[in-house]
């Protein structure tokens, strides 16, 4: 509503005169960068759980023959 009342006013729609909707718009933007960056590492977890168990036996080897 209030961006209605607001849009026939130029430059009425600048941050400054609705910073509510400012922060509603930053707010969903971070929870969307949120959400594209867990769903990016999820896909990652499988190579880092191979790597860390590949470490790990590489340790264990090395412990092995000292």
């Amino acid at each position: 509503m209030s961006v209605r009342s607001r849009i026939s006013i130029p430059g009425g729609t600048c941050e400054f005169d609705l910073p509510g909707l400012l922060r509603l718009a930053a707010s969903r933007r971070s929870a969307r960068a949120r959400a594209d960056l867990n769903q990016w590492v999820s896909t990652m977890m499988p190579l880092a759980q191979a790597l860390q168990t590949l470490l790990q036996l590489l340790r264990d080897s090395a412990c092995g023959r000292r």
